[in-house]
């Protein structure tokens, strides 16, 4: 009886570490194809060739996150791309960084409300996708207006916005 007893404790104890096992290669597995969709998508944005660090992978019940930074030269972004239980991509948000050279030169670079809303402003003006234009460089115009220069598909345009967001106008290049 006591020999039964202590053989089922520990098949129970082994199917219980190798199930512990089992889900930790499930994890790395899940870890690498959102790594691998999120690094596509990224590329098809048009950051292909770009160097990815301080990346940092999250699952949540009905999705998973990736975030970090891509480098290429002096170009400074960072990325936050959500992936579906699915496999999908939900959103997948790229912004400069500060000290790029897209970013403008740090200080002189407009808010990123500003870049929000010129970006957001570009979808609509050029009939995109929501989230496909993006802010590239801004600068200000001595002012209080900035000039970012934003991209989206095949459009590339300056937009003339406030700090806080408020939109005058976009003029193609």
């Amino acid at each position: 009886m006591k020999k039964s007893i202590v053989g089922a404790l520990i098949a129970g104890t082994a199917a219980w570490i190798l199930s512990g096992a089992a889900m930790a290669d499930l994890q790395s597995e899940t870890q690498a194809d959102v790594t691998q969709i999120c690094k596509q998508a990224i590329g098809d944005k048009g950051y292909k060739g770009y160097r990815y660090r301080d990346v940092e992978f999250n699952d949540s019940r009905n999705s998973y996150s990736l975030t970090g930074q891509i480098a290429k030269g002096a170009k400074r972004y960072e990325f936050n791309c959500v992936v579906s239980t699915r496999m999908s991509i939900t959103d997948l948000v790229i912004n400069p960084l500060s000290g790029g050279e897209d970013s403008g030169g740090g200080s002189a670079g407009a808010p990123a409300e500003a870049q929000v809303a010129c970006a957001e402003e570009a979808d609509r003006y050029w009939q995109l996708e929501n989230g496909t234009a993006i802010p590239m460089k801004s600068k200000s115009t001595g002012s209080g207006m900035y000039e970012v220069t934003v991209a989206g598909g095949h459009h590339r345009g300056i937009c003339t916005v406030t700090e806080d967001g408020d939109v005058k106008g976009i003029m193609n290049q």
